[in-house]
């Protein structure tokens, strides 16, 4: 039996979460000079400050971790019990383990109690792109191809001059929406960096941090052997510039797949599509082409997220050989949509890996065409 906890990290002050598109930055030159702070943490990013978290407060974090000495000759067996051998990797040809974290569930946001998704794609935005209110579900029309009789999927009232959904949803019965500038913010900070390779010169660079307004934090859902395995409040360094994180470990009984199951994904007047409809609450890793992703659809409305961690390397000593970056994939944004046939909705499914979900990647909602929804 494992124990569920519910685990926040409410921000001390403006984070910068990096991402692919800043991993050169200070140490490449052909780094783009001003870089954006990722609005949430990565699935990555909460295992690894999980485990962090778990280790220390166990008594079993290896002296100047920190500095790169990441395994203890005298405690190896207790902290790979504890927390795992290796770190994730969506290489990996068998199911992980990570010791006594059993499950991590996506990420969300939380306010006053309330869970918040990300707002599904599948919505047209109006004139005013930050009036929620104004966001119209995609209403799926069948058009002929006028090709050997083959017909294709739009939704008919979608602007494209508008864009897609900026936001994020509390499926409950009065159904709050709240766009991301009511969440997030953005503090530009200017300095210098020296790059010690050739000839290159000082320069100016730019990054944008993010911050969290008050009363918002992020909010995830652990399973652990015990209540020990995670301390009840700590501050966590997390990110690239390893901001400061107030994280809160409370045991909780709450269901977070019946909060985001009500969510309704697009059965209006007028849609005549009778596919099964499958929402991304979590960034997802197709283990195939995309070509092959998108045969298999309708119609799919996506964003991706090019994405790259570190990876510990635990059989050397040397910081610099330990981590190592992994090799770039390319992530469907959590809130991305899927039209399916009902006949190839295995085949669909089948593409995700259920092993991955172990740590929040991968989690799909699935509307069928009676309006019945479950979440894999």
């Amino acid at each position: 039996m494992s124990v569920k906890m519910k685990v926040t990290f409410t921000p001390i002050d403006e984070y910068f979460l990096g991402g692919e598109q800043n991993a050169g930055f200070g140490v490449d030159k052909r780094a783009p000079y001003f870089i954006r702070s990722e609005n949430i943490p990565t699935q990555t990013t909460i295992l690894g400050v999980i485990r962090y978290s778990s280790l220390e407060n166990n008594n079993l974090l290896t002296p100047n971790f920190d500095q790169g000495n990441r395994v203890d000759g005298n405690h190896k067996k207790e902290q790979e019990a504890l927390v795992g051998k290796s770190s994730f990797s969506f290489a990996a040809s068998t199911e992980q383990s990570f010791g006594h974290i059993k499950k991590i569930s996506p990420v969300f946001l939380e306010e006053n109690g309330d869970l918040y998704s990300r707002h599904p794609l599948n919505y047209c935005v109006g004139d005013d792109p930050t009036d929620v209110w104004q966001y119209e579900m995609f209403k799926m029309k069948e058009r002929s191809s006028g090709v050997d009789e083959k017909s294709f999927w739009l939704p008919e009232n979608y602007k494209a001059k508008n864009g897609l959904p900026n936001a994020w949803i509390h499926p409950n019965e009065k159904k709050k929406l709240v766009h991301d500038t009511k969440v997030f913010f953005g503090k530009e900070k200017v300095g210098i960096i020296k790059l010690k390779k050739e000839k290159e010169d000082s320069g100016f660079f730019k990054k944008e941090y993010k911050g969290l307004r008050k009363g918002w934090h992020f909010t995830c859902f652990v399973n652990v052997e015990s209540e020990t395995d995670l301390p009840k409040e700590k501050i966590v360094r997390m990110g690239q510039s390893k901001s400061l994180f107030y994280m809160e470990c409370k045991k909780t009984e709450m269901v977070w797949e019946d909060v985001i199951a009500r969510i309704n994904l697009g059965r209006v007047d007028g849609d005549s599509y009778h596919g099964v409809i499958y929402y991304a609450i979590s960034d997802c890793y197709p283990n195939c082409p995309a070509e092959k992703l998108y045969q298999i659809c309708d119609f799919a409305v996506t964003q991706v997220r090019p994405f790259r961690s570190l990876e510990t390397k635990r059989a050397v000593d040397r910081y610099y050989d330990v981590m190592k970056k992994t090799n770039k994939v390319a992530l469907l944004r959590s809130g991305s949509v899927f039209y399916v046939p009902e006949n190839r909705k295995n085949e669909f499914e089948n593409l995700f890996a259920d092993t991955h979900r172990k740590i929040g990647f991968n989690r799909l909602l699935r509307e069928e065409d009676n309006n019945e929804s479950s979440i894999i």
